[in-house]
């Protein structure tokens, strides 16, 4: 199958664990492995309790950690086909983490997500915590597809609990009332929330498990940076997985954006092709599509794709898309550390949605074609607006 005609199992070890097609199968078989054994638990448990919707916690922020190969033994997607609902813990960070991890779940499967270990600054964390970094913590994950969130860590440390316990928001009233207020917010806007993040996205990204073991430091690298790109565009954005491709469940994607895929199955081509063939448009950044699962050589035939690089990927996305069906003017720099994210949905019933958020390191002037409506506050903002740091706005126009 994989062409290595190894023929003993000694040839096999001399190859070494870096040939492609050993990387490859033993990977595979060790994530299959750990989604073997929850699927093992959670058929046992439905058993007893056929009632209660399962999940397990990942930490999903490990699924792109350049360096985390060897520890972080599971596929998100392979867990998605036995668990009722998507959980994780996205650590502590409150942009890319949340964004990418959240967004990643609910892409492989469109149900909520529950973040049971719902880090909002770091363990043993002594200094002040701004109120505005937790209310932004708590409702853009709401944006980003969670349902469900249990903030880490409820930890009374009189008594000599646990040093990692030290400074958890028990004994932080003042973000307290703020994680609440948060919550109470995005209850009361629940159906616009729901709305936005069931509007299916036209622009996706490759996740590749295929490259995320033969490629992974550049893969995981190159992803970041396409998400970090295309976060002030305006559009929101979506996974398509290399399962999805070869299923041909394209969902509503008209745009696909593959970076440093440098591998991928065979069975992901065909996918490709059809979408392809469907009027669908595939732009690569880097070095993609070269081999397969097992490092042989790729000859297949993909015509149309375009390339880009980071810099002119925005120029790409602009010209392959429709147009905004209103004008924005906020800073756009390529691959902005801390950028402003901007995502906008059409809801079933005509309104518009625009949700923005200023994740950098001072406030920003936005500039829109017409005044909205800004839904948390119910405060009505001109055509021109200052954006602050770490606050979420979810503009009806």
């Amino acid at each position: 199958m994989a062409g290595t005609s190894f023929g003993t199992f000694d040839r096999l070890i001399k190859a070494g664990e870096n040939h492609p097609a050993i990387k490859y199968e033993y990977n595979t078989f060790k994530w299959l492995a750990f989604a073997n054994w929850h699927r093992f638990m959670a058929e046992n448990i439905r058993q007893r309790l056929p009632e209660v919707p399962l999940h397990t916690k990942l930490m999903v922020t490990l699924t792109f950690a350049e360096r985390e190969l060897g520890w972080s033994a599971y596929d998100p997607e392979m867990l998605t086909e036995f668990f009722d609902v998507n959980g994780n813990d996205i650590g502590n960070d409150i942009w890319l983490d949340p964004a990418v991890g959240t967004e990643l779940q609910y892409s492989l499967k469109s149900v909520m997500v529950n973040n049971t270990e719902n880090h909002l600054f770091p363990n043993v964390y002594p200094n002040p915590v701004p109120s505005s970094r937790i209310y932004a913590a708590i409702f853009q994950q709401y944006l980003y597809g969670a349902g469900n969130l249990v903030s880490w860590v409820w930890q009374d440390n009189n008594f000599g609990g646990p040093q990692w316990c030290e400074g958890g928001i028990m004994q932080r009233p003042m973000n307290l009332y703020t994680h609440q207020r948060a919550i109470l917010d995005a209850n009361r806007l629940a159906n616009e929330i729901l709305g936005f993040i069931r509007t299916e996205p036209e622009m996706a990204i490759l996740y590749s498990p295929t490259s995320l073991i033969l490629n992974r430091p550049a893969y995981c690298k190159r992803l970041f940076e396409i998400y970090r790109t295309l976060a002030p565009l305006g559009y929101k954005v979506r996974f398509l997985s290399e399962k999805q491709l070869a299923r041909k469940q394209f969902c509503n994607v008209k745009l696909l954006i593959a970076g440093e895929t440098k591998q991928i199955r065979r069975n992901t081509v065909v996918g490709l092709q059809t979408f392809l063939k469907q009027g669908g448009k595939v732009v690569i950044v880097g070095n993609c599509f070269k081999e397969d699962e097992y490092g042989r050589k790729n000859s297949f035939n993909l015509t149309g794709t375009e390339t880009a690089t980071i810099d002119t990927l925005t120029t790409k996305v602009r010209r392959i898309l429709p147009p905004l069906p209103f004008k924005l003017e906020c800073e756009q720099v390529p691959n902005q550390q801390f950028p402003i994210h901007a995502r906008y949905a059409r809801l079933q019933d005509g309104r518009i949605l625009l949700n923005l958020i200023n994740y950098g390191q001072k406030a920003q002037t936005v500039k829109l074609d017409r005044p909205a409506k800004e839904l948390i506050t119910g405060k009505y903002f001109s055509q021109e607006f200052i954006l602050p740091l770490n606050q979420p706005f979810l503009l009806e126009l």
